[in-house]
């Protein structure tokens, strides 16, 4: 008998997840995405979405299933994320934006924070949120057995 491979449930919940993170990107496809210095709206905020919410099924259908590209397919879509973050991060006219973004849905962050020192604590969390994605592909590497069995 075979015994049952290390990871395989962590693997799989990241799956389940990148299939929720799907859903949310469905619900929020008409909402306002900052990029390149501009606020992108309308069809735009809907296409920019919607290649998450394809991405994001795909990335859980090859951890669920264990597909043969899976590294490949999870180390493409972080790099994906990240230059989109990256993109975020070096223009100081989208960050404002992003900031401005918040801000509108949350208007009590402005009383805890001041408008001034939100750029930041987000900045921060940027990158924290990208070492995680990168540690994730990392293990994702490390666990590769698992998409060849």
């Amino acid at each position: 008998m075979e015994e049952p491979l290390k990871g395989k449930f962590t693997i799989r919940m990241a799956g389940f997840f990148f299939f929720i993170s799907a859903l949310f990107q469905l619900f929020s496809l008409k909402s306002g995405v900052p990029f390149l210095g501009s606020m992108l709206a309308g069809m735009q905020a809907v296409l920019f979405h919607l290649i998450y919410v394809v991405l994001f099924i795909w990335m859980g259908f090859v951890l669920w299933t264990g597909s043969r590209n899976g590294v490949k397919v999870i180390f493409g879509g972080t790099a994906l994320f990240t230059l989109e973050k990256i993109l975020l991060l070096t223009s100081s006219e989208t960050l404002q934006l992003h900031i401005d973004q918040l801000v509108a849905f949350r208007p009590d962050l402005v009383l805890l924070m001041g408008p001034d020192a939100m750029q930041e604590p987000l900045v921060f969390m940027t990158w924290i949120l990208l070492a995680s994605w990168w540690g994730f592909a990392f293990y994702i590497y490390k666990k590769r057995a698992y998409f060849h069995s």
